[in-house]
């Protein structure tokens, strides 16, 4: 549970997703029960599904490598993908600057 910003309630974290209308742009959101605030988790264009499945790969290798490769071949690729993680969460916050008053309309 969560508490919403909002009306101070109490939030089960069940992510919804929507398209934008009119956009290529799906949204992830939880949403208040009592005062229906939405809460963006995560914005996705065509980019970001494409990273977010690489990011789904990495991990699989990551999880075969792990305990089977050379211990500093699995910390590099950790390292990697720490540094992949991040730049699709700068590539997030590129997305909700760039959509700003979309996603305002939308909320």
């Amino acid at each position: 549970m969560i508490e919403c910003n909002n009306c101070k309630a109490q939030v089960n974290p069940k992510v919804k997703e929507e398209r934008i209308p009119g956009t290529e742009l799906d949204v992830q959101y939880i949403q208040c029960e009592e005062c229906k605030k939405k809460y963006i988790v995560l914005l996705k264009d065509g980019k970001t599904k494409g990273m977010l499945l690489r990011a789904r790969n990495m991990q699989a290798k990551y999880k075969r490598m792990y305990g089977k490769e050379n211990v500093t071949e699995v910390e590099t690729y950790r390292k990697h993908m720490e540094n992949y993680r991040r730049t699709i969460q700068r590539y997030q916050m590129q997305l909700r600057n760039n959509n700003k008053n979309l996603i305002k309309d939308y909320l």
